[in-house]
């Protein structure tokens, strides 16, 4: 019985990396019932600590890009039986969880500037470096800000106002990070209402322009790029 259960334990992560691909190419033509038993069952694996760590994150992957595809199939099935139902403002506990949620994961983002050098090496990214070197870093940079995207104004408003000095301070760190605000910059739900914040907080910083080279070139590529979006 041992060996036949170190066996199963061996062949799991092999399954379940075969059913991620196979629900992934064809999570188009599934039905909402499938998708919704492929939720829970790739939920559950993300606490499993029997699994390896590789199939926590494919698991998450997967849900990430499961979420279009229900909500489109939600529409498509229910047709004009669907009903919007308004995003509400949050609890001001929940949004402190939000705001949380902004500060913690701008530092947890950092883990992509440590790179593997070809000796096996690993070292730092450089922080002003423009380019994003992985697509999953780019992926997951969206994601994130598409948490925020589908929010209430007022609450997205309430966060952003109390979050964005440590935005832009972790931007100055991690250039990448820049992604998440040309994504709130480019949606058409919350780019006034970012653009507004953001350049109220860079005029608040204009007396600063001169003293920090490297955030005086930061706030003028904000500038701009809100310029160049006609948000200004």
């Amino acid at each position: 019985m041992s060996v036949l259960w170190d066996r199963v334990l061996r062949l799991r992560p092999l399954a379940y990396s075969t059913l991620a691909d196979l629900v992934h190419h064809v999570r188009q033509h599934l039905p909402l019932n499938d998708l919704s038993l492929a939720v829970q069952l790739f939920a559950k694996n993300i606490d499993d600590e029997s699994l390896p760590s590789s199939i926590q994150t494919m698991s998450c992957k997967l849900l990430l890009n499961l979420v279009d595809c229900i909500r489109s199939k939600s529409e498509q099935e229910n047709g004009n039986e669907a009903q919007f139902i308004p995003n509400k403002q949050l609890q001001p506990k929940e949004t402190q969880i939000y705001i949380k949620l902004v500060k913690y994961a701008m530092q947890a983002l950092d883990i992509y500037q440590v790179q593997i050098a070809g000796n096996g090496q690993t070292y730092v990214r450089v922080a002003n470096c423009q380019t994003v070197r992985m697509k999953e870093e780019k992926e997951v940079l969206e994601h994130f800000a598409g948490v925020f995207t589908m929010m209430n104004p007022l609450t997205f408003k309430e966060i952003f106002q109390t979050t964005v000095p440590y935005m832009v301070e972790r931007i100055s760190k991690n250039y990448a990070l820049q992604i998440v605000a040309n994504s709130f910059l480019a949606n058409p739900t919350t780019s006034a209402l970012f653009a507004t914040i953001l350049v109220e907080y860079l005029l608040d910083r204009l007396p600063e322009m001169g003293s920090n080279v490297e955030l005086s070139n930061l706030y003028l590529k904000l500038f701009n790029r809100i310029d160049d979006l006609g948000l200004g």
